[in-house]
């Protein structure tokens, strides 16, 4: 014999929500840990990202749990769990590029362990047009790991970071 349990929401003893459904029978997680973080302001010179570095983000349009931070540009895990990251860091005047690449490093390494790089690549991007390296993974992560983006343009110096679509986005799958 089956049961029903009929609830609306799920809380903690200290009264936080974890779960609501409503009469429609959606399932809403209001306290799970997700942020959208975008770079607002484009550099406004040309800059040297010949070798690896992080990408600034100045702005977020959420960050629930607080886990992203703007002033260090990392999302700090709270819980151990599985997440998903989707980023995309859009640039413009790789002249002279031989190759360009946006990475999601842990822990301020570009190897997440046994060599796995996790990154998008374009080969050759020159022309000085826009170039959007982007891609997304999903991982296993710890409490207390620090996640970030960062690029490198090799053989280029005059790149610039284009504002309102480069951005780093990520929430805790389960």
């Amino acid at each position: 014999m089956a049961s029903i349990i009929g609830v609306q929401e799920l809380q903690h003893t200290n009264g936080t929500s974890a779960m609501t459904i409503d009469s429609n029978g959606r399932i809403l997680t209001p306290a799970r840990p997700s942020f959208f973080a975008y770079k607002a302001t484009g550099d406004s010179s040309d800059i040297n990202y010949t070798s690896t570095t992080q990408v600034n983000f100045d702005s977020v349009q959420h960050n629930i749990g607080n886990c992203f931070s703007t002033s260090s540009n990392k999302f700090i895990v709270p819980v151990d769990g599985v997440y998903h990251f989707s980023w995309q860091v859009r640039m413009s005047n790789t002249t002279t590029a031989g190759y360009l690449y946006s990475a999601l490093r842990k822990n301020g390494s570009l190897d997440w362990g046994s060599g796995l790089n996790i990154y998008a690549q374009l080969e050759d991007p020159q022309g000085g047009s826009f170039q959007a390296p982007s891609t997304s993974a999903t991982v296993e992560l710890t409490a207390n790991d620090e996640i970030d983006v960062a690029i490198v343009v090799n053989n280029d110096t005059t790149t610039r970071i284009n504002n309102n679509t480069t951005f780093f986005s990520g929430f805790l799958v389960g």
